[in-house]
């Protein structure tokens, strides 16, 4: 495991983020992230992605305003989400 394997564990990613002392060294990514989430989602805290916004690059977003968790919304069709991060990613890859 290389040196830094442990920092990047998923529970140490987030509680980074969680701390904004720690967050900074976050702010040197280079990959292109993209942060998909709803105002309403109780899993993952829309303000994670507001603090992502002001750190690093480069990034997209993506926040559903009725939306839950992944920006999903009780009783609607998911496709649009699922085509905004497909469409993302195609472009990312230099229109794949």
């Amino acid at each position: 495991m290389p040196p830094n394997a442990e920092a990047f564990k998923p529970a140490r990613m987030f509680a980074a983020l969680a701390n904004p002392h720690r967050f900074m060294a976050f702010s040197r990514w280079a990959a292109p992230i993209l942060g998909v989430n709803g105002k309403l989602d109780d899993q993952a805290p829309v303000d994670d992605i507001y603090l992502l916004m002001e750190h690093g690059s480069p990034k997209a977003a993506r926040v559903y305003a009725d939306g839950h968790h992944m920006g999903r919304t009780p009783g609607q069709p998911s496709d649009h989400i699922t085509t905004t991060i497909v469409e993302w990613l195609r472009g990312q890859l230099g229109g794949a």
